[in-house]
C-alpha cells in the first residue's frame, strides 16, 4: 500500500519535490538524478523517486529476493534507506526496521522470532542503488503491492528501557490513520515541509517520512547532528514549516541560541517527557510547538497540548486526537472516574497489529480493543491527560509506590544539577531502595539534596543513595535505561 500510494503521489505531483538532500550526505552517482537548489541541498522529485524505486524493486525480485515475508534493513536517515525501504513495500516484502549500530547479538535475537531473514547493511543498500543507476533500469512495474492496508506490513524493534527485544507489527491503515486524526491540528498541506529528525527505524522516524508522503509534501534529509551543529543549514536554506523533536533537540537548539524558527512553525515535542519552560521558551517567540503522547504501539501521538491549552496545564499531555479514546483503569481493569490513577489504555485505529510471534504478550497488552500502554497517569475534569511514570519503572519501597519521574522533577531544582534519573534497588530492608544518579559540573553534598528534597516530597521518596555520573545510559530518543543504572550502582556499592 506504502508503494502504491507513492505511485499515485507521483501521478498527481510529479514535479514536485518528494525529498530534500544534504549534498554531503549522498552518493556521487546518486546526485546524478537530483536538481540542485544551491551549494548545500539537492532536491528530488516524485516521478524521479518513484522511478528510482521501480528500479530498485525489480533488481531486487530478480536478483536477491525470492519467497516472500521478512526482511531486515539496517536504517539511516538517509535517501539510499528510503529508496530500498518502498522498494521492499514494493516487492510485497515485509522490512524489519534495524539500527545501522545494532550488534550482532541485537540482530541474532530478532532472529530468533522471525526466524533467518536477509539484513541488508547501508553499504549493500548503496551498492544496489548505485547498481540500479548505473543500468538506468527505472521503468514501472507490472505488479502492484500485494500487502493489504490492514496487513502487517512494517515492523519495528522495541525494547523501551527493559531491554527485552518486542517486534511491532504495523499496517499502512495505522500510520495513515494516525495521520488523519491529526489533521485539524497539523494543517497538513502539499506545501509540507518535515525535516526527518527522529532516526527511520523508529516509528517517530517513520512516520514523518509518512506525512510527508500523505500530504504530498517535502521531507528535508540532513542528520540530525549536522542540523544541530549548524541550523543555518537547513533552515534558511529549505526552511521545514515542521518538525517533530525530542527534548534533547529542542535544548540543543536553545543552547546555541538558534532563533531561526519562523513563526507558524509546528514543531511537535515528544519522545518522552518534555520541560515546560522549553515549551514557555517556544510558546512566548510564536512558535506552534504542541506536546504530544504516544508510543511506537500507537503509530504516533495519540495526544497532545497545544499552546492555546498550555498556560493552566503546563505538565499535561494534553487532549486526544480525534477518533481516540483514552480510559484510566485500575490493577482490575476496571475504569477509574476523572482524577484517578491508573494505567492508560487506548483505543483507536491506529493501535498495531501485535508483537511478532508473541501472542501471550499480545494478549497481555490488550484489554478488548485498548491497547495497555503502561504508562500510569490521569485525566483531569477537563480532559487533560497527565502521565506520571511508566508502571514497570514504579519503586515499591517499604511497600510504598514510588514514582520515579516524579522524584526527578524535585531533584531538577535543586540547584548545578543538569540531569538526573531515579531507580529502584532491591533492598532486605525496604524491598527495593530510591536511588539517584545525576550530572552535574561538580561533587555535590549529599545531605545537602536531601534535606532540599524534604520542602517538596514526602520523606519515604527522597533517595538513600546519590551517585554522580559523567553521562546516563539512554536510547537513541533520550529515554533514560534505567536497568543500565542498576547494573551501574552494584559495580560501585
Amino acid at each position: 500500500m506504502y508503494f502504491d500510494f507513492l505511485r499515485q503521489t507521483a501521478q498527481f505531483y510529479p514535479d514536485f519535490a518528494a525529498f530534500y538532500i544534504y549534498r554531503k550526505e549522498v552518493s556521487n552517482i546518486f546526485a546524478k538524478l537530483s536538481v540542485s537548489v544551491d551549494e548545500q541541498f539537492l532536491k528530488l522529485d516524485y516521478l524521479t523517486f518513484l522511478n528510482l524505486v521501480n528500479g530498485v524493486c525489480l533488481y531486487l525480485k530478480k536478483e536477491i529476493l525470492s519467497e516472500k515475508g521478512y526482511v531486515g534493513i539496517a536504517t539511516r536517515n538517509n535517501i539510499e534507506s528510503i529508496v530500498a525501504l518502498y522498494a521492499l513495500w514494493g516487492t510485497g516484502r515485509i522490512p524489519v526496521l534495524l539500527n545501522p549500530r545494532s550488534s550482532s547479538q541485537e540482530i541474532e535475537r530478532i532472529k530468533e522470532i522471525v526466524g533467518e531473514i536477509k539484513v541488508f547493511n547501508p553499504d549493500e543498500i548503496e551498492s544496489i542503488i548505485n547498481e540500479v543507476i548505473n543500468r538506468r533500469k527505472q521503468r514501472e512495474l507490472s505488479v502492484r503491492s500485494s500487502i493489504g492496508a490492514e496487513e502487517i506490513s512494517t515492523v519495528i524493534p522495541t525494547s523501551g528501557t527493559s531491554g527485552k527485544v518486542k517486534l511491532v507489527g504495523m499496517s499502512f491503515k495505522s500510520y495513515q490513520e494516525s495521520f488523519l486524526n491529526s489533521k485539524s491540528q497539523m494543517n497538513y498541506s502539499v506545501k509540507d515541509i518535515w525535516w526527518l529528525s527522529i532516526p527511520l527505524y523508529h516509528s517517530g522516524g517513520l512516520s514523518i517520512l509518512l506525512r510527508g508522503l500523505f500530504s504530498g509534501g517535502s521531507v528535508i534529509i540532513a542528520e540530525s547532528k549536522t542540523v544541530l551543529q549548524d541550523p543555518e543549514h537547513v533552515f534558511n536554506k529549505v526552511s521545514p514549516s515542521k518538525l517533530s523533536l525530542v527534548q534533547t533537540q529542542i535544548k540543543r537548539l536553545k543552547e546555541i541560541g538558534f532563533n531561526g524558527i519562523k513563526r507558524g512553525t509546528i514543531i511537535l515535542a515528544g519522545g518522552g517527557p518534555i520541560d515546560s519552560t522549553l515549551m514557555k521558551a517556544a510558546i512566548d517567540k510564536g512558535i506552534e510547538i504542541i506536546k504530544v503522547y504516544g508510543a511506537t504501539e500507537t503509530a504516533s501521538f495519540v495526544t497532545g497540548l497545544v499552546p492555546n491549552d498550555f498556560y493552566g496545564h503546563e505538565e499535561s499531555a494534553g487532549k486526544v486526537m480525534e477518533n481516540v479514546i483514552i480510559h484510566i483503569l485500575d490493577e482490575k481493569r476496571e475504569v477509574l472516574p476523572t482524577g484517578k490513577t491508573g494505567e492508560v489504555a487506548i483505543k483507536s485505529k491506529t493501535i498495531f497489529k501485535g508483537y511478532i510471534n508473541d501472542r501471550l504478550e499480545t494478549e497481555r497488552r490488550f484489554w478488548g480493543d485498548y491497547y495497555l500502554t503502561g504508562d500510569i497517569g490521569y485525566l483531569d475534569d477537563k480532559g487533560f491527560l497527565y502521565i506520571l511514570g511508566r508502571k514497570d519503572s514504579m519503586i515499591i519501597s517499604g511497600g510504598e509506590k514510588i514514582s520515579p519521574e516524579e522524584v526527578e522533577k524535585a531533584i531538577l531544582l535543586f540547584p548545578g544539577i543538569r540531569e538526573c534519573a531515579v531507580f529502584g534497588v532491591k533492598s532486605k530492608e525496604w524491598g527495593e531502595e530510591v536511588r539517584a544518579a545525576y550530572i552535574s559540573a561538580t561533587e555535590l553534598v549529599e545531605d545537602d539534596i536531601k534535606e532540599f528534597l524534604t520542602k517538596s516530597i514526602s520523606a519515604y521518596k527522597i533517595p538513600k543513595k546519590f551517585i554522580r555520573v559523567s553521562e546516563l545510559p539512554k536510547t537513541s530518543l533520550g529515554k533514560v535505561k534505567r536497568d543500565e543504572l542498576v547494573a551501574l550502582t552494584h559495580t560501585i556499592n
